[in-house]
């Protein structure tokens, strides 16, 4: 059992207009054969039905630095043949499958900043960053028996996704916060069942005890979902019932949570 030989071009343009950062454009096949657990039935033999996935991506972008700011900027998008989707069975074993055509269109959009105060002995800054994932990932061709669900959402993409981030420091003092929001998404491919989503903070202070040229020695704290949200950290797509039981999909995340450490870091 083997797959026939693919071909898989690249082209990649840089420019690099003065003062204006680069620009630059992609254009990639891709393939992935399945690993052999993603080929094997549940009765272990091997399903010679599976297909490799291909696929290709176009990416437009610029990554620019102006007046302090970071912007790094791309819109994509990718056709997949045969990607390769998860079934559960009513015995609760998973199978694999090739789903037809998919297309994964995106931006992504990140900026940043990093503000320093210069003094003599330590050097005080504050930075903060935002990045924004716009995803919304659909089946073109996916035939699964009797149900046709092209033109579907996949199942398991967030649409929108958004990260923030703060740091700031000050003498041997340093904070962090981070806020990660996901929007909610499918958890079948007919989308008639939806995950909420879902916004996490979370913050990381540390002090350093001793800090010399080859060596330190910092103390640190740090507190997980400040708000106690709610969350599911994975769940199960398509999930069946078994024994009469309702479907499980949902594994919950962690409540709030902390922890403290000790660093210790010499330098050769």
């Amino acid at each position: 059992y083997s797959y026939d030989p693919i071909l898989s071009p690249f082209l990649s343009l840089y420019y690099k207009p003065r003062n204006a950062g680069i620009l630059y454009f992609n254009i990639a096949h891709g393939f992935s054969a399945p690993t052999l657990e993603e080929t094997l039935t549940p009765d272990g033999l091997i399903n010679s039905n599976i297909k490799a996935e291909t696929g290709w991506n176009i990416e437009v972008g610029l990554r620019r630095k102006y007046n302090g700011y970071e912007v790094d900027a791309s819109i994509y998008t990718l056709s997949a043949n045969n990607l390769l989707v998860s079934q559960v069975l009513p015995d609760d074993n998973i199978i694999r499958l090739n789903a037809g055509r998919t297309l994964h269109p995106g931006i992504e959009v990140a900026l940043s900043k990093r503000y320093i105060l210069k003094a003599q002995d330590y050097t005080p800054f504050i930075s903060w960053s935002i990045s924004y994932n716009f995803a919304p990932h659909r089946f073109l061709e996916f035939d699964e028996g009797n149900e046709d669900y092209s033109g579907n959402f996949l199942p398991g993409n967030p649409m929108h996704k958004l990260h923030l981030q703060l740091n700031s420091a000050y003498k041997n003092f340093n904070i962090k916060l981070t806020n990660n929001t996901v929007s909610e998404m499918y958890r079948d491919d007919a989308n008639e069942n939806k995950v909420n989503g879902y916004s996490l903070l979370n913050a990381l202070l540390s002090y350093d005890i001793i800090r010399k040229k080859n060596w330190s020695l910092q103390i640190n704290s740090q507190i997980n979902n400040i708000f106690n949200t709610k969350h599911a950290s994975m769940f199960i797509i398509n999930p069946r019932s078994f024994g009469g039981d309702a479907p499980r999909y949902l594994y919950p995340g962690l409540p709030r949570n902390y922890f403290a450490g000790l660093k210790i870091q010499y330098k050769i």
